[in-house]
């Protein structure tokens, strides 16, 4: 089974970009861990319902508070209360299992809190700047990302195969990069 749960992508121009706050000059490391200590991401409910865009912030969550040293990692019971409470998602009706977006939820995060902290901010980087991505996760511990792909590449992942596009189906990427700047517990 698989569980998608990443909603239509929506952007906002007033979303900062990376590229205005970037240290001057500053070239990535080859390699940083920001998950060294953690045991066990789990899956946050991902694998039964769709509520990845909830998913991913619990372990951007179990990211950060373990780089602090002590790793908090959110129940799938408080992960699920989101979704009910902001996706509007009822447990047993799948009409109500819709996914989310991320721009929504991260614009939650920041004002309302998530599973115990207030997201200071998020930025776009450039997806099409690998250095941007390497920045991104150098300097803030990971990239939020979200993409939709076609059926077909859910059997080739299935099968062990590379993603490709299989004809005459077009290829359906909407592909959302978004950087998490920062959170308070």
């Amino acid at each position: 089974m698989h569980c998608l749960g990443k909603g239509p992508a929506r952007h906002d121009s007033r979303t900062l970009l990376l590229s205005k706050y970037l240290p001057s000059g500053y070239v990535a490391p080859d390699s940083v861990d920001w998950t060294s200590g953690i045991t066990s991401f789990g899956t946050m409910l991902n694998n039964t319902i769709g509520d990845c865009v909830f998913a991913a912030g619990g372990h951007a969550e179990q990211t950060w508070t373990a780089s602090r040293g002590t790793e908090r990692t959110p129940p799938d019971s408080q992960i699920l209360s989101y979704y009910e409470d902001w996706a509007g998602y009822v447990k047993g009706n799948p009409s109500t299992d819709r996914g989310y977006d991320e721009l929504t939820f991260l614009n939650k995060w920041r004002r309302l809190g998530f599973c115990g902290s207030v997201l200071m901010g998020y930025a776009d980087p450039d997806a099409s700047n690998l250095e941007h991505i390497r920045q991104s996760i150098a300097l803030f511990g990971g990239v939020y990302i979200g993409d939709q792909l076609p059926n077909s590449a859910i059997e080739q992942f299935d099968n062990d195969e590379p993603w490709t596009q299989v004809s005459p189906e077009v290829m359906r990427f909407g592909f959302r990069s978004t950087t998490l700047i920062g959170f308070i517990a």
